[in-house]
């Protein structure tokens, strides 16, 4: 099963995310969110790259994968 960009988003940002806030005594739009774009960011630019784009796909080689694609792909791979 392929999960495409956004198909996790409504999920992400209404139970995930204000779980993860609660959990850290931060906000879900703005600690969370920023935490998890910044983690991505600094894969992308100091990390695997490769295994990144590998997973996200041809449509996204040339940049930062968003969040939600990039949980549901990591997700994905670790159910198979």
């Amino acid at each position: 099963m392929c999960v495409e960009e956004g198909y996790l988003g409504g999920s992400l940002s209404k139970e995930m995310y204000p779980a993860l806030a609660e959990k850290y005594g931060t906000t879900s739009g703005g600690g969370v969110e920023a935490a998890i774009r910044n983690a991505v960011a600094s894969a992308w630019e100091n990390g695997n790259d490769t295994y990144i784009r590998k997973i996200c796909g041809a449509a996204k080689r040339d940049r930062v994968p968003t969040n939600s694609l990039i949980i549901a792909k990591i997700s994905e791979e670790a159910k198979s």
